[in-house]
Formats: C-alpha cells, structure tokens, sequence
C-alpha cells in the first residue's frame, strides 16, 4: 500500500510502479510519468493532475473527488469501476481507454476528446459538456442522468442505444447536434424528422428492443414502449442474457410503467430461470455476477421523488377500535391510484404510547408537491407549508376533485371518532424539478423533542404495512 501525504506536491517519475490504494489528499501532481503504473483502488481528494502521462495505466476501483485533469498528452487508461464526484476534465484527450462500470457525479467536460473507449454501463449524472465531439462513440447502455450540454456533437445511430439522452436531444434542440463518420452537425429537427422513422423501422426490423422502446419514451408514446419492453424482456430471459437484462431494468424503471408488483414478478421469473444446477458454468457465472445488480436496480428507489412523513395519532376509546381502518383509508390516499402515475406507499405505525404514523411515498415529483399540502392539512399543527412549481396539466380535474374529497372524508372520520393527528416531521428527497430553490427541505416539530427516543428507535415494537400501486400487468 502507497500512502502519499496531504496537501503534497508531486513531479516524479513512477513508470511501472505499484502505487495500489494510494491515498492523496490537497495535491498537485504535475508532469509526473504514470506510464503502466498500477494504481488500483487509489483515493484522491482536491488533487490537481497536469500534463501526466498515462499509457497503459491501472487506475480501476479509484476515488476522485474534486479534483481536476488535464494534460497535453494522450490518457491510455483502464478506470473500471472507478468515481468522479465534482470532477473536471479540461483540454485532454482519452483514447482506448475503458470507463466500464464507472460514475461520474457533478463533473464538468470541457474539450475533451474520447475515442475508440468503452463507456458500457457508465452513469453520467448531472454532468456538464462542453465543446466536445462524440460522434464516434459508442453509447451502448451509458446512462445520461440529468445531463447539461453546449457545443457537443453526439453520434446520432448511438443515440436510442443510450438511457436519457434521446428525451434530453428533444428537449434541447439548440445545444447539440449529430454526426457520424459521413455526416457533421445534422440538426435535432432534421434528426427527429428524417433519422429517427428510419432507425425505428430498422430496430423494428432486426427486433432490437431496447433502442426501440427507447424512441417510443422519448415521444411519450408509452403504449408502444410499454408492449416493445415487454418484448425485450421476453427475449432477453429467454436468451439467458443477464448482462443485457439489467439494462433493461433500468429502462423499465426509468419509464415508471411498470408497477412495484410487476416489477415483483418479473424477478421472480428471472429467479425461475436461473441456470443453478447447469452444467454451462459460463451461463451460472454471468447469472450469480448480474442477479444483485439486476435486484438492486428493479427495487432501489432512492433515485425517484419521495416523501417520508410521520404524525404523532392522539385517540379517545371510541377511536381505539378504527385506527386500523384510518391507516388503510391514509395508505389509499397516499397511492393516488386514479392519477396517471400512481405512487408506492408504505406504513410503519409503532407501537408505543402515543401512536406514531410513518407514511413513506414513492412516486412522480408532481405526485409528490400535490400530496404533500393535503396531508399536511390533515394535522392540528400549522407547519410551514412549501410553494412548488407543478404542471396542473398532469392532473385530470375529475382524479383532482375526487382526491379532495376523500381528503375531507378522512378529516371528517378523525374527527368523529376522536382521533387527532399531529405533524411531527416530513422530507422530501429527489424533488428539485418541484422546488423553487433546488434544496430538498425538511421540517421538524420542536415540540415533539420528548419523544425522540421512539422517532429513533431501531424498529422494535412496530409493524408494516405495504402496499404497492397498480399500472400495467407483466405476465
């Protein structure tokens, strides 16, 4: 192990050394020779790399946080698996190298040039392009989270090959434009209007889903996305790919079609086939390295709008024998099952004196900003309340007054049998479409410091109760 000091300042040569989990902290590091040094599973925190050479070099399983690469020499580099969080890449070129696997979270590309690289599964989220030419990569299952492009050309028969980036194309027309080998700067209008009908009769052809259903979510045609997803995944299980499969469940997620139950049953098919107990240990392998990450991806919904909320329930006797019915008509109220995107929703109530309600909700950053203010209205606590930026055109008037008026038969039913709920905390996460100043906010009860030891508790004496919304049927 290779531990360099903080705040260091580095010009050395290290050709063909072992610098593994090598730990750099506040650095500058320039003109230094990394040419086939290994430099796996390294960490490197507000370190400043200039004009480095690195051919050939092992930078796999690493850590960059803020810091900064440029160099006037060409990167040969494998960074498998690797993360940059708030990392800037300026004026470097990356060629032949091999980004598999990797996250870049908060980086900024400015001029940077890549060619004849694998980027397969790699997440760019909220990352900035700038002046860049990618015309000649290859896109295949990169995802493309919340990107910001300007002056950048991608390569337009790679686009529907990639996850977020086709919607992203149509809804920014004027920073970006497609090329190929053949063709430089075709517009997003001359690609919607002319490329586009041609790759989708092409992938309708050769039965390519994945780019197929990818176009159809771009156009919000969700029908079409939803029976050509459908297609590919009976494909795809019937083929034993699991690598593509997990690609595929990412696109299933992303498209919010498919609800919690399905997205159930679809894993217990997977499950189903498993090849445990064939003898193509090949086939056995690339089951036992994708399963959890094929898991992971179907049910991890940390990346969608969430709301948690919890109530302290005060009661007389009378209201004893209802609560149970109330928690149901909360969980109902919660799904929105008449909106177009129904939310997940799940209760934890404890057991204690007094009763704590905790509502966790799953679902549309719309979804959320509407529920939020009508549960809010349900406490005796006057909480300070958030202004959000909502589309009222998601919202069908008839599902709108409908969930207004359960919200004031559930008030009602509080009241009569004696059951008074008070807001003791809410969050929200993933919400920034919704908010006007792109923080996630939190409120908390001040008042409800006495009972801190039961908000905290680590889940003895309290039970669930778990729904999940209905859309579509996977069979």
């Amino acid at each position: 192990m290779s531990i360099l000091s903080n705040k260091s300042i580095i010009k050395k040569n290290f050709k063909d050394k072992s610098l593994n989990h090598t730990n750099l902290k506040n650095s500058d590091i320039h003109n230094s020779n990394f040419d086939n040094a290994a430099l796996t599973g390294s960490y490197f925190y507000k370190c400043d790399f200039a004009d480095c050479k690195m051919n050939m070099t092992d930078l796999e399983y690493c850590e960059f946080y803020n810091c900064s690469l440029m160099s006037k020499h060409t990167v040969v580099c494998s960074f498998n698996e690797s993360n940059f969080l708030d990392t800037t890449f300026k004026d470097i070129t990356f060629s032949c190298c091999s980004f598999s696997g990797s996250l870049f979270e908060n980086c900024i590309f400015d001029n940077v040039k890549i060619e004849f690289t694998t980027l397969e599964n790699v997440i760019f989220r909220n990352c900035i392009f700038r002046n860049m030419d990618m015309k000649v990569l290859n896109f295949n299952f990169v995802e493309f989270d919340n990107p910001t492009m300007k002056n950048v050309i991608l390569p337009l028969e790679q686009i529907p090959h990639a996850i977020g980036i086709l919607k992203y194309c149509m809804s920014k027309p004027d920073e970006v434009t497609l090329g190929s080998d053949t063709i430089t700067n075709l517009s997003i209008t001359d690609y919607i209007d002319k490329v586009l009908p041609l790759l989708e009769e092409e992938f309708q052809y050769t039965k390519e889903y994945f780019p197929l259903a990818n176009i159809y979510l771009a156009r919000s045609e969700y029908q079409k996305a939803f029976d050509t997803l459908h297609s590919g995944l009976e494909d795809t299980i019937q083929k034993r790919d699991f690598r593509t499969l997990k690609f595929y469940c990412k696109l299933i997620v992303q498209s919010q079609w498919f609800s919690s139950r399905d997205l159930h049953g679809f894993y217990s098919s997977i499950c189903r086939l498993s090849p445990c107990g064939n003898n193509n240990n090949s086939l056995t392998r690339s089951y036992i390295r994708n399963i959890a990450e094929i898991k992971n991806i179907l049910f991890d919904s940390t990346r969608k709008s969430s709301m948690h909320i919890t109530f302290l329930a005060e009661y007389v006797s009378k209201g004893v024998n209802r609560i149970g019915e109330l928690l149901l008509q909360l969980l109902g109220l919660s799904r929105m099952e008449n909106f177009q995107f129904p939310n997940t929703s799940s209760i934890k109530i404890s057991k204690n004196s007094p009763l704590f309600i905790s509502l966790d909700v799953n679902g549309c950053a719309e979804n959320i900003g509407y529920l939020l203010p009508e549960l809010l209205s349900l406490s005796d606590e006057h909480c300070s309340n958030y202004q959000f930026k909502l589309n009222s055109n998601i919202f069908e008037e008839k599902h709108y007054g409908q969930h207004k008026t359960l919200i004031d038969k559930y008030r009602t039913s509080c009241a009569e049998f004696g059951i008074t709920l008070t807001i003791v905390e809410y969050y929200l996460e993933n919400c920034e479409d919704i908010l006007y100043d792109k923080e996630n906010i939190y409120y908390y009860n001040s008042d409800m410091v006495k009972y801190s030891n039961l908000l905290t508790s680590d889940g003895a004496g309290e039970w669930n109760i778990i729904t999940a919304s209905k859309k579509g049927n996977f069979s």
